[in-house]
């Protein structure tokens, strides 16, 4: 597996399965740990592939989805925050209660989180 076009990765994770699988009480422990050791060595010197423009855009997108989904489920969600704002809950847990007990979705789980509710009262408008 460690020709000269293997990856960081892969030779990191080939690393990492052979020091799962030692035994302890093998008597050649030593030697298989240094030839470990030369691997990992190896492996932290490889370059990183060059070419990874296609992931960094892949990253992108994934982030931008991430955005969006979390400004689509603010603009859900505001409307109830306001309305229990003003029917007099005011700090993060009343709010949390409030939504919970009027069955709003949270946007993970089953209930609602103070801290939840103040990450979507304190997150600005736009994506930056």
């Amino acid at each position: 597996m460690s020709g000269e076009g293997t990856s960081r990765h892969a030779l990191i994770r080939e690393v990492l399965e052979r020091l799962l699988a030692l035994n302890p009480s093998d008597p050649d422990l030593s030697k298989k740990v240094a030839a470990l050791k030369t691997k990992a060595a190896k492996a932290l010197k490889a370059p990183v592939v060059a070419n990874q423009g296609h992931l960094l855009e892949a990253r992108e997108r994934s982030i931008q989805s991430k955005r969006d989904s979390a400004a689509a489920a603010r603009s859900r969600i505001l409307p109830h925050i306001n309305k229990g704002v003003k029917s007099g809950h005011t700090g993060y847990a009343a709010l949390a209660r409030y939504l919970t007990e009027n069955q709003v979705d949270p946007p993970k789980g089953k209930r609602w989180f103070a801290n939840t509710v103040r990450r979507i009262m304190e997150v600005p408008t736009n994506n930056h």
